[in-house]
C-alpha cells in the first residue's frame, strides 16, 4: 500500500533527519553483518557463478525497524547489478547470528541507464516474463514470485512483468509494484533503479514505531515496516513525500 503526500520537501527534511538512528561508528551487530558478508559466499547478495560481487556500503544503521524489540541492521548500498536492491536489511540476534532478509528495497522512480551497473541478462542469467491475464492479480502474481524464488536466486516484481535471475544464495526480492510510472516495455532493459541520496531511521514522536526513510532527489520515501515475515517478505506501507 502506498500513499503520496505533497509538501515542501526541504522543510520536511529538516524535521525528518534531525532525530534519526544512524551508525556514526561501529557496533557489535554492524560488525557481525560485515563479517557475514565478507565470509559468507553462499549468501552474499550478488553472487553469479562462483563470483561474489562486493557492493559498496554507504551507510549502516542499527535500529528496530519492525517493532519486535530487537535491532536490525540496515545497509544503504551501491550494488553492481541493475536488478539489485539499494537497501538491504539483516536480522541479528543477541548472540550475533545474522540472517539476511530476502526482501530488499529500491526506493525512487526508475531512471535512464547510466552505464554504471552490470546487467544479469548479459550474463545469460536472467529472464523477464509475464503470466498473462494473471499478471494483474496481486495474489496470483505473488504465488509466481514465490515459485520463482525457489528456482532462481533473484526476483523483481513489477505490476506489468516479473524479472528473475540466477544469482546464488538465499534469494533476493525487490517489490516495485508501487511504482506510479510503469516500465514502457515488459522488460528491464531500458532503465535502472534510483540511488538514494541518504537513508535513515526515524522514531515517530508518539512512540508508535520507527520509519525507514530514503531521500531520493527532492522526495522522501517513508517505509513503515509492520513485520518481517518468516518467509523473508516485508509487510510494509510506503508513503512518498514529494516536493510541490
Amino acid at each position: 500500500m502506498k500513499a503520496k503526500i505533497t509538501v515542501c520537501v526541504w522543510f520536511f527534511l529538516l524535521g525528518t533527519f534531525e532525530y534519526v538512528y544512524a551508525a556514526t561508528g561501529s557496533s557489535p551487530k554492524v560488525e557481525a553483518v560485515k563479517a557475514y558478508l565478507l565470509n559468507g559466499k553462499e549468501d552474499y547478495p550478488e553472487v553469479f557463478g562462483d563470483k561474489p560481487y562486493r557492493m559498496r556500503v554507504n551507510n549502516a544503521i542499527e535500529a528496530d525497524i519492525d517493532g519486535d524489540g530487537e535491532d536490525e541492521v540496515v545497509l544503504h548500498v551501491t550494488p553492481h547489478f541493475l536488478q539489485s536492491p539499494t537497501i538491504i536489511i539483516f536480522k541479528v540476534t543477541k548472540s550475533l547470528d545474522v540472517t539476511r532478509v530476502i526482501e530488499g528495497l529500491a526506493p525512487g522512480p526508475l531512471v535512464s541507464l547510466s552505464g554504471d551497473f552490470l546487467d544479469s541478462h548479459t550474463l545469460g542469467e536472467a529472464v523477464d516474463f509475464t503470466i498473462g491475464i494473471d499478471q494483474k492479480d496481486p495474489v496470483k502474481r505473488r504465488e509466481v514470485v514465490r515459485l520463482s524464488l525457489e528456482n532462481m536466486g533473484g526476483v523483481v516484481e513489477y505490476r506489468n512483468f516479473i524479472h528473475m535471475d540466477g544469482r546464488k544464495g538465499k534469494g533476493s526480492y525487490v517489490d516495485m509494484t508501487n511504482l506510479e510510472k510503469l516500465p514502457t516495455k515488459e522488460s528491464c532493459e531500458n532503465f535502472e533503479f534510483s540511488m538514494p541520496d541518504e537513508v535513515a531511521v526515524k522514531p515517530k514522536k508518539d512512540d508508535s514505531g520507527n520509519y525507514l526513510l530514503a531521500q531520493v532527489g527532492k522526495s522522501v520515501y517513508s517505509y513503515k515496516i509492520h513485520k518481517i515475515r518468516e518467509d523473508g517478505f516485508l509487510d510494509k506501507t510506503l508513503t512518498v513525500i514529494a516536493e510541490k
